[in-house]
């Protein structure tokens, strides 16, 4: 009887350690054609971050890249890549606390371009940075609405915020549409001459703030 009562002990203790170590943020990375190479260290209020620790950059809601922190060197640092979306885009930067489950978002940003090279970016976490849940997404202040997905001939703009102009990619960074708008809260596009496929709809508001939606064409 004791030995089964130790043996549960250590079951439950086992359990416990295994959803410790493989819970994570629900991160789902969103992949493009293109990507920039990126490598940042990690410090913690100044020490070295864990290795079950991990880093995430997000353009918007969408996440563009995920990576454990791994030691080099007496350092802590991430190296992956971003997916990118053919244009250049301010990223932000979440980091996973592994012993707390937290995300903290930092104040820092990014800029994720087309085959572009992000070298020894300082990834700084300090403990007065305010946490959020780990499946928490940037909130961007901004009701934004393109439809429909798919479309025929026509792309609708719907925003919360003033729009200040509307540009269109293909999947390989050639602009396909360009137009500046007068402060709009709705705009509507003709895209009866895009070929079918992915496109990327990047709208600028007047505030300076750029948010990207993907759309197809059928």
């Amino acid at each position: 009887m004791k030995t089964k009562h130790v043996l549960s002990i250590f079951a439950l203790f086992f359990a416990i350690t295994v959803t410790s170590v493989f819970a994570q943020p629900e991160w789902n990375r969103v992949n493009y054609e293109t990507s920039t190479v990126f490598t940042g260290y990690v410090k913690v209020n100044g020490m070295n971050a864990d290795v079950n620790d991990m880093v995430a950059i997000f353009v918007n809601d969408e996440c563009r890249m995920v990576a454990r922190i791994i030691m080099h060197n007496d350092s802590s640092y991430v190296s992956a890549v971003i997916h990118s979306a053919g244009i250049p885009e301010q990223a932000v930067i979440k980091y996973w606390d592994s012993h707390t489950n937290t995300v903290h978002t930092l104040d820092t940003t990014v800029t994720v371009t087309n085959h572009g090279t992000v070298k020894r970016f300082p990834i700084e976490i300090k403990s007065e940075q305010i946490p959020e849940e780990p499946t928490d997404v940037i909130v961007v202040g901004n009701k934004l609405e393109v439809f429909p997905s798919p479309f025929t001939n026509t792309i609708q703009i719907e925003s919360s915020k003033a729009i200040k102009s509307v540009q269109i990619f293909n999947t390989i960074g050639s602009k396909m549409y360009s137009k500046e708008e007068n402060a709009s809260m709705q705009v509507i596009i003709d895209g009866s001459k895009l070929s079918p496929g992915m496109y990327l709809v990047s709208i600028e508001f007047t505030d300076g703030t750029i948010q990207t939606k993907k759309v197809f064409k059928k």
